[in-house]
């Protein structure tokens, strides 16, 4: 990890106690105080860490999360309510295995990651890929899973109750086949990605909390990756794909 004090213009390696491992996410917690920030990275293989003065030294925070064969740390959200959250993605004990159900899921700390618990309990994800949290309701989660081969069909999108415990199948009837969840950005607004694999559209559209959907039939590429709103204008975000670049278009398809 590096870090830049002079908004980009210089990069510095001066965080301790990391280890040499891919950070796949970093939080700040907006409530922490000047030049004593709260922050946590996702660091792949290893888990959460978090600092508190404005990442210079690092404490690994894993107490109840994941399992010591999958620590595969995929994203981290810091909630305004403070509840952190973290995902650990889909592992495979050796190429051609089937994935392995140790650690995987999603994972909730509600004291500063201090402890970790569950989330999908009820429910086994053997290949979550992306989830995203009510923003006014840390209970209210979506979880876009994948089906894992070798019989398994959990693929789909889940959702858990207000409490935020028990998870449930939610495909509305002439939904898309669900895969990848991409999150609202606080936005009335709720954008997937069917499977990339799968032939139509690469990204669909429900503003009715997921009873119907419309596909951007529009957009020439389907592998979405992210969904980042444009700052400037209300009407547009900026798309990320894996391996056809940034596209920037209209909140909502076009009628034809």
């Amino acid at each position: 990890m590096c870090i830049s004090r002079d908004f980009g213009a210089s990069w510095k390696a001066e965080a301790t106690g990391l280890p040499l491992r891919p950070v796949t996410s970093i939080v700040l917690d907006p409530r922490s105080p000047r030049n004593a920030r709260t922050l946590y990275a996702g660091v792949f293989l290893e888990g959460v860490y978090k600092s508190t003065d404005d990442g210079k030294t690092w404490i690994l925070k894993k107490n109840g999360l994941g399992d010591p064969l999958n620590m595969r740390i995929s994203r981290v959200i810091l909630h305004p309510d403070g509840t952190l959250f973290a995902m650990i993605c889909a592992a495979r004990p050796a190429q051609g295995k089937p994935l392995m159900s140790e650690g995987v899921g999603l994972y909730r700390s509600r004291d500063g990651a201090e402890t970790w618990e569950k989330v999908n309990v009820s429910q086994l994800f053997l290949y979550p890929k992306d989830f995203s949290v009510h923003p006014q309701n840390s209970g209210i989660i979506l979880v876009g899973v994948c089906d894992a081969g070798g019989g398994d069909q959990s693929g789909g999108l889940w959702r858990t109750d207000r409490r935020g415990s028990n998870m449930a199948a939610d495909r509305p009837p002439g939904a898309p086949d669900l895969r990848r969840l991409l999150p609202p950005e606080a936005r009335r607004l709720d954008l997937y990605d069917p499977h990339r694999r799968r032939p139509g559209a690469g990204l669909w559209l429900s503003q009715d909390n997921g009873q119907t959907w419309r596909p951007f039939d529009d957009l020439p590429f389907s592998n979405i990756q992210r969904v980042t709103f444009d700052p400037t204008d209300d009407s547009l975000f900026y798309l990320t794909t894996f391996g056809g670049s940034i596209w920037r278009g209209p909140l909502v398809p076009q009628r034809r």
